[in-house]
């Protein structure tokens, strides 16, 4: 029997030690010759091949082909290399194949055993040569950035790169899609949740990334990086590079959300002075439960105190931890309220295309986009004018022509869901003067002045309309 050279030679007899389930130790093997015995030392097994003088080729002189020793579970010949070989398709049509089915599929298919280590490194061999090594997908990297550039414009693409002894060496990469980045200009929330994690591999690094959240209140990947550190600097040059590509001007507009990692917050504070930052709740009660506090008790009267929607119902939260545990309630004494209490949020809530401001707990609101009448002027009748009131006119024309969604969204079935709960009331609307104006164009409002005479106003109810004569109504109490 010939083989074509050595390689083959080996290989194939490695397959007849698995399948005749012996293991075979090598007495000889050098380049022109190979002995070998059976593995166990009172088995008369034996076979000798040599190269033929003048090719590669290998021919096996002597094989005594019997064994006098029983079959053996633990087969020392089955080699990495081999199962690699053999299970390599499977691998290539699941790639996230788990080490432990792996495992299971080997030892029920050649019936014998293969230790998790080894199967382990067959994986690692075989993504190896399906996908390559890190460093040669790194060598890979200004091929990507030209497929980017083909196939996605619009995007942002950089690349740092470091000079070591003369050396060009991978310092930090950002990649922000331009599909991505024009449509959450276009119609995402004003919502970024930005985070950090290690990367496993030889290399490792940092990878960071944010997330919006789009019209469904569904996650949105917006841009991603690669570093080779978590510090203040890496996530500096991240954000400056993000609110640039993302054109944010208006930084008070912007909600961010993070777990505050190393040197986070110090970013924040040098890019982002104006935005509002929200802390992760979930890691905040991590963070409460490695400081001793742990409990059912201790997790509801954190979240009670994180869903308050008022300063007045977060201080009675506050003082119900405090009850439950003094060392609790001065656990947070370092820790912004503004950042994860409902209750101090500058919330930014969109309505029908109209944004509404709500600053802390207060009575402070801005609205965009909506419909302001001006004062008339003291010489003016209201009620030479309809009693329709402009601003109801166009909810209901926005509403009117508002998609109607066969299989909607998550969000118009939540409005819809809420809508079966409602009940009619009647609509009452009272149209009169506008208040005296102030100097910065504010109402002014006194409790000890009347209403001038002859100010009347109509209450429209259930299609009816009555006039009321507002000289008879007395001024509100304190």
């Amino acid at each position: 029997m010939m083989f074509s050279n050595k390689a083959e030679f080996k290989k194939a007899l490695q397959s007849y030690a698995i399948k005749t389930k012996r293991t075979l130790k090598f007495i000889k093997n050098d380049k022109v010759r190979v002995y070998a015995n059976c593995g166990n030392p009172d088995c008369e097994w034996t076979m000798h091949a040599s190269k033929v003088k003048g090719e590669e080729t290998f021919q096996i002189n002597l094989l005594r082909d019997h064994h006098s020793c029983p079959k053996i579970f633990e087969v020392k010949n089955v080699k990495t290399n081999w199962i690699k070989d053999k299970y390599l398709q499977k691998f290539k049509s699941d790639l996230k194949r788990c080490v432990k089915g792996f495992r299971v599929d080997i030892i029920n298919e050649l019936r014998m055993n293969v230790s998790r280590h080894q199967a382990y490194r067959t994986k690692k061999v075989a993504l190896k040569e399906l996908e390559g090594s890190p460093q040669w997908q790194y060598s890979k990297l200004w091929d990507y950035l030209d497929e980017i550039r083909k196939t996605n414009p619009m995007s942002t693409m950089i690349v740092g790169i470091e000079q070591i002894d003369g050396e060009e060496r991978f310092s930090r990469f950002y990649v922000c899609f331009g599909a991505l980045k024009t449509r959450f200009k276009a119609g995402c929330r004003p919502i970024i949740r930005v985070d950090g994690c290690h990367l496993k591999g030889p290399n490792g690094g940092i990878l960071l990334t944010t997330i919006g959240v789009d019209p469904n209140n569904c996650l949105y990947p917006i841009a991603y990086a690669v570093v080779n550190k978590e510090c203040r600097e890496t996530w500096e040059w991240f954000l400056i590079v993000l609110k640039n590509d993302l054109n944010i001007t208006r930084e008070y507009e912007y909600t961010f959300m993070s777990d505050k990692q190393k040197g986070l917050m110090q970013a924040f504070e040098e890019v982002f002075p104006r935005c509002d930052h929200r802390f992760c709740v979930r890691h905040l009660h991590n963070n409460f439960k490695q400081a001793g506090f742990r409990g059912l008790a201790f997790k509801n009267a954190l979240w009670n105190a994180v869903k308050a929607c008022t300063v007045g119902e977060w201080k009675m939260r506050m003082q119900e931890m405090k009850i439950l545990s003094q060392q609790a309630f001065d656990w947070f004494n370092d820790k912004p309220v503004v950042q994860w209490t409902r209750s101090h949020f500058i919330n930014i809530v969109w309505v029908l295309g109209r944004r509404v401001v709500v600053v802390g707990s207060g009575n402070c609101q801005e609205t965009q986009d909506a419909t302001i009448l001006p004062p008339l002027p003291l010489e003016e009748d209201p009620m030479d004018e309809p009693t329709v009131d402009p601003c109801i006119t166009q909810q209901e024309s926005q509403v009117a022509a508002a998609p109607v969604y066969k299989k909607g969204p998550s969000v118009y079935q939540q409005v819809q869901q809420s809508n079966q709960h409602l009940t009619l009331q009647p609509i009452v609307q009272i149209r009169a003067l506008p208040p005296m104006m102030g100097s910065q164009g504010l109402p002014v409002f006194s409790n000890t002045s009347r209403a001038p005479q002859g100010n009347r106003a109509t209450i429209i109810r259930d299609g009816g309309e009555k006039f009321l004569d507002l000289s008879q109504i007395s001024p509100l109490d304190d």
